[in-house]
């Protein structure tokens, strides 16, 4: 199970930190960030490449655009974390570096493919879990 996401630097989130149970409510007005908190997590889902380090910004789950949609427009550091715990004690960290062109973001370090295939196979139900509507 998730026990933490953490986001920097991505659309409206400068530095998000949640703390997750099983049932997890996103509440708040217009322009808070919830919908930016669920791409968040839909693009680690989507990209195909992660493994690579790729992060696809346009998929299946998310069409956030170029790298200049994704990036908190007043970040000092250029690059878009993301982070997940996995029962308190498997850490997978990310940080993609800013390139506001391109359509997929490269990260500064990844995950071999032991660490991988745990993460796709403890997230591979949760696209069912997510309810997403946009309006």
């Amino acid at each position: 199970m998730i026990t933490e996401i953490a986001i920097t630097n991505f659309k409206s989130l400068k530095n998000v930190k949640v703390q997750t149970q099983s049932l997890n409510l996103l509440m708040g007005i217009n322009g808070m960030g919830k919908s930016s908190f669920i791409q968040s997590l839909l693009l680690l889902m989507q990209s195909d490449k992660l493994e690579e380090r790729v992060l696809d910004l346009n998929g299946i789950l998310a069409n956030i655009g170029q790298g200049r949609d994704a990036f908190y427009q007043f970040a000092i550091e250029e690059n878009i974390g993301i982070q997940w715990v996995f029962d308190n004690q498997n850490l997978y960290s990310w940080k993609f570096k800013y390139q506001k062109d391109k359509e997929k973001l490269i990260a500064e370090s990844g995950f071999n493919n032991e660490q991988m295939k745990f993460f796709r196979d403890s997230t591979k139900d949760l696209r069912s879990f997510i309810c997403y509507s946009r309006r």
